[in-house]
Formats: C-alpha cells, sequence, structure tokens
C-alpha cells in the first residue's frame, strides 16, 4: 500500500495449520485455516492493525498431499511435520 512514493502497509494471506499434541503420541494434523493480515507502518514501525482468520476446515490428506504438507511443514520455522 502506498501514498506517493511511502510505503504505508502491506496486506499478507496464507494458510495455516493445526495439530494436536498428545504426549507420548505421534502429532496429528487436524485442522486448516486461511488469514488475512493488514500491517501498517506508523512512526517508522511496522504494527499488525487487523487479523482476519477464516475456511477454518477438518483436514483430510489424500494419500497424494501427504508429502506436499510433510514439505510445507519442513519449510516453516517453528512447523510440524505430519507423518501417517
Amino acid at each position: 500500500m502506498k501514498k506517493g512514493d511511502a510505503v504505508y502497509g502491506a496486506v499478507l494471506f496464507g494458510e495455516h495449520v493445526f495439530y494436536v499434541l498428545d504426549k507420548g503420541k505421534r502429532d496429528r494434523l487436524d485442522g486448516r485455516a486461511r488469514f488475512l493480515h493488514v500491517w501498517l507502518v506508523k512512526d517508522g514501525v511496522w504494527r499488525m492493525s487487523r487479523v482476519l482468520s477464516f475456511d477454518h476446515d477438518p483436514v483430510v490428506i489424500e494419500p497424494e498431499l501427504k508429502s506436499h504438507y510433510r514439505a510445507r511443514a519442513k519449510g516453516s520455522p517453528g512447523a510440524r511435520v505430519f507423518t501417517a
């Protein structure tokens, strides 16, 4: 988002996944949702202004998608890897 030559904001859009963490058991992929964050610059500092989280659904992983979620999780800091 720009006003003249100055950038004053940004929009971040993505998908997050949720895992069930039971002690002594393998982490289990349980759900997914999409998100939208609006960031604004004020006094030179970026701050999150709005957060939208939507399309929350349970996750059903088809066999051909397991490697997709595994690869995405490995590339995301702090993410957990889904294994069947």
